[in-house]
């Protein structure tokens, strides 16, 4: 209900509408996650590298919803993905270390019930924190961090799923299309190397 969590947010109580953002200087853009410039200025990243521990180590990523007027992503069609990965000089991951994690909803849909598997929209304002974790190998001189928005995600795995028997070719092209259009619709908002 992205109403309600608008209703709910800093934006809202400092009198900002859905078109402060969305239609900017009145323009009928309609800019939102499909747009890099309008979800990266939505967004702060920061890492905290801990002293290492041992055999591994060890991050902490968080990433703040600072702009967006609304939780974010705001409904069940895109997602972000966070990766980081331990690296060596040359930039390289090292060994095993790459990690992916969701920030965004999951719901199963479905005839008979739908259900929840996962909610981690980050609410105005609000913060999400990963604590990541790695076995220290030789060679590693630092962490990459990644944050890769895909604003149709939902769209992607449909499509992908989406049985063309008993179509049309027109409509099969249509469908296919459609699916490539949405699998290459992601793009990446963030990418930094923080040293040890």
């Amino acid at each position: 209900d992205t109403f309600a969590e608008w209703e709910g947010s800093p934006q809202a109580s400092q009198g900002q509408t859905c078109q402060t953002c969305h239609m900017p200087d009145r323009s009928h853009t309609w800019l939102g996650v499909h747009d890099s410039a309008t979800v990266a200025g939505a967004l702060e990243v920061s890492t905290t590298m801990d002293t290492a521990n041992g055999g591994s180590r060890s991050a902490k990523i968080e990433v703040r919803n600072i702009g967006a007027g609304h939780h974010l992503p705001t409904y069940v069609t895109p997602k972000i993905f966070v990766r980081a990965a331990l690296i060596d000089k040359a930039g390289r991951t090292v060994g095993e270390s790459l990690q992916t994690r969701v920030i965004g909803r999951e719901i199963v849909l479905n005839s008979q019930a739908s259900r929840e598997v996962y909610d981690t929209r980050i609410p105005a304002g609000g913060t999400w924190s990963w604590r990541y974790t790695a076995e220290a190998s030789t060679g590693a001189e630092g962490l990459a961090v990644w944050l890769h928005v895909y604003p149709d995600h939902f769209y992607a795995r449909f499509f992908e799923q989406f049985s063309r028997d008993g179509l049309s070719a027109e409509a099969q092209s249509a469908i296919d299309t459609a699916e490539r259009n949405a699998q290459r619709s992601d793009y990446l908002i963030f990418q930094k190397i923080f040293s040890f």
